[in-house]
């Protein structure tokens, strides 16, 4: 099962109450103020999921520092690898996380609207997901953030050619809010949530587990 946590907002955080002195260090002196902001916010967010799937941890349990391809990795604090896969996403004053046990791999991106994707499409988009999003930035951005998503669930990132991530079919809206984004060899979905669309994907059909708000 996929868990899910959002954040919306800036809530008062004290970087010393949820950081090892090793996460601390990723983020330099000179980090320009929003860099730093996104940062604290995504590692804030995925410790709370973090906590929820390992009952009767405290923020300070868990270390993630990023691997070689910088792919988030969840430790203890003794920086034993966790038997997750992590994916943290944060933009415009907003951040999320995803988890799955391993070996799941799951990916996470939030995007705000793109206004003019004419040129992303262009360039990354196949025929059929041109398609989609012919004069639509809506489709645009749902199609462009579960690419990054699928991506990062690979562990690759923009180093993965976009093209080879095709999304075949945007669903309709389910109960909750979510809708489906069918794309070759998975599945994933999308929701609209504080001003983003926000994509999450895994490799095989998931269940979804989803809190809005401070991940309390």
């Amino acid at each position: 099962m996929i868990r899910c946590a959002l954040l919306r907002g800036q809530p008062d955080l004290d970087p010393a109450s949820f950081l090892s002195p090793s996460e601390a260090g990723l983020i330099g002196p000179r980090a320009v103020p929003k860099r730093r902001d996104d940062f604290h916010r995504g590692r804030w967010i995925a410790k709370k999921l973090l906590m929820a799937r390992f009952p009767g941890t405290g923020m300070l349990d868990h270390v993630i520092t990023p691997d070689e391809r910088g792919v988030p990795i969840a430790h203890d604090a003794l920086l034993r690898p966790r038997p997750v896969s992590l994916s943290i996403t944060h933009t415009a004053g907003f951040a999320g996380a995803a988890v799955v046990d391993a070996p799941g791999q799951v990916g996470i991106d939030a995007e705000v609207m793109i206004a003019e994707p004419s040129a992303i499409a262009r360039d990354y988009f196949t025929e059929q997901e041109q398609a989609l999003a012919t004069g639509d930035p809506m489709a645009a951005t749902i199609i462009w953030s579960s690419k990054e998503a699928i991506a990062k669930a690979l562990g690759e990132g923009l180093r993965l050619s976009l093209q080879s991530v095709r999304v075949v079919a945007i669903g309709e809206a389910a109960a909750d809010g979510w809708r489906e984004v069918s794309v070759e060899g998975g599945l994933g979905v999308w929701a609209w949530v504080g001003g983003c669309v926000v994509a999450v994907a895994g490799a095989e059909r998931p269940e979804w587990e989803r809190k809005l708000g401070t991940g309390d």
